[in-house]
């Protein structure tokens, strides 16, 4: 009897465990913004593009300076840059535009980053997807890893977590699969690795928007069958 009731017990201990890790690891914070709409523009009639927020930065000289790089142009620069086609700006640039700006997403008036950020996450999500070969072949995992990042960051200040959680986690499928279609064996082993590591991920649990279903889904929407699907149904 008492073994039975301890089993219970440790069974039970067990499963609210998980139900804790589960819900500890999508609990993100948003950051509060609703009274951004105050503060439109500077006292020169100027456009404000970062404002001191409480609990993130309460530099006003740091602020100051930001709110004058973008009134210099240089948040239209950034994405400019990332836009053109005639001149590819290189992935592991645009790695550090999107590292600098996410660094910043916590002070971004909520006006400037309602307009930029979809914006911004368009130029980059084209700017890699629609790579030419020569840039395809130039960039790291660890670059790729920094624009999900920045982007984890920057699309909380405008869509909902869950949102989030599904442009970056299919941004970073569409990236394997773009790399394990290439031509260049660098390339080609770092899409592997990435597309094993997904499915490491979806089989863990770890994975907040990408299932097994969906990979199959993607697979067949695609039009280009992955020559993983034997190991992906073994795996998971």
């Amino acid at each position: 009897m008492n073994n039975v009731k301890f089993f219970t017990t440790n069974r039970r201990n067990r499963m609210a465990k998980k139900l804790y890790m589960a819900s500890s690891s999508t609990d993100e914070s948003q950051i509060e913004d609703s009274n951004d709409h105050v503060y439109s523009v500077n006292k020169d009639n100027k456009k404000i593009y970062c404002i001191t927020r409480l609990g993130h930065c309460r530099s006003v000289f740091l602020i100051n300076l930001l709110n004058k790089i973008g009134v210099l142009g240089a948040f239209d620069k950034i994405l400019d840059r990332i836009s053109d086609r005639n001149r590819w700006c290189p992935i592991d640039l645009t790695s550090i535009y999107v590292s600098l700006l996410g660094n910043c997403h916590a002070v971004f008036h909520r006006d400037f980053a309602l307009e930029y950020i979809p914006k911004l996450k368009k130029a980059v999500w084209e700017n890699i997807i629609m790579s030419p070969d020569s840039n395809i072949r130039n960039f790291s995992k660890e670059k790729i890893e920094g624009i999900c990042n920045g982007f984890d960051l920057l699309l909380k200040r405008v869509y909902s977590i869950p949102e989030k959680q599904e442009m970056v986690e299919t941004f970073n499928l569409e990236i394997s699969l773009m790399c394990f279609e290439t031509d260049f064996l660098e390339r080609k082993l770092q899409g592997l690795k990435s597309l094993l590591e997904i499915i490491k991920q979806i089989k863990y649990g770890n994975a907040k928007f990408l299932t097994n279903a969906y990979l199959v889904k993607i697979d067949h929407l695609l039009a280009r069958p992955l020559t993983l699907n034997i190991f992906i149904f073994r795996t998971i």
